[in-house]
């Protein structure tokens, strides 16, 4: 496995557990989890977003992680790789499982959403095939130049709560919202540990 994504499993090794006590514990009716996708591709790594169709409601636009809502009875895991698999064609034999990160909120839906970080093996993978009814298409972007980019901090008001969320611009793609936090989060968390070194 590569450096980068070895630490990253060791780092998110023990708080997976918590990550996902907290989730499943979670009052919340809406749930959610999302795949963030690491590809190893000529020597460097991409993370892969979609870029979810204009017809999808309150999501539609936006470069998200793919991923949905769990149904009954099916794990954070489960639920990524199923909606993964719908969604851009992902082969779960493809991916391999590295960690979860904390829960994020979406404050617009109202979702609360589990991270699961993973690996997939390009060769296994082969072509992605989209539904585009869900997805307009699909953005790689390098992650070496995600950790070296700063992100613009604004503030947000939702209800009575005010908060700030970062917001990045991927060669001029808006990335905002709860996907923009759990980039923001990755990188942060691999810069205090020094992992930026090894992409």
């Amino acid at each position: 496995m590569e450096p980068f994504l070895e630490a990253l499993r060791r780092v998110y090794l023990l708080s997976s557990g918590r990550s996902l006590t907290a989730f499943r514990r979670s009052p919340s009716p809406r749930k959610a989890a999302v795949l963030v996708p690491f590809l190893p591709r000529d020597g460097s790594l991409d993370l892969l977003f979609t870029l979810r169709a204009q017809g999808l409601g309150l999501h539609g636009g936006q470069l998200s992680f793919p991923g949905g809502r769990l149904e009954r009875g099916e794990s954070p895991l489960g639920c990524a790789l199923r909606e993964s698999e719908e969604e851009i064609g992902l082969r779960p034999e493809a991916v391999s499982f590295l960690g979860y990160m904390r829960p994020h909120r979406t404050y617009v839906s109202g979702y609360l959403v589990l991270p699961v970080l993973a690996r997939v093996e390009v060769s296994s993978q082969g072509s992605f095939e989209l539904n585009p009814s869900e997805v307009s298409r699909l953005v790689l972007f390098p992650l070496g130049r995600l950790l070296e980019l700063e992100p613009r901090i604004k503030p947000f008001r939702f209800g009575e709560e005010l908060g700030f969320y970062p917001e990045y611009s991927l060669d001029g793609l808006r990335l905002w919202g709860a996907t923009a936090r759990m980039v923001y989060e990755l990188c942060a968390r691999a810069r205090r540990r020094g992992m930026d070194r090894w992409v």
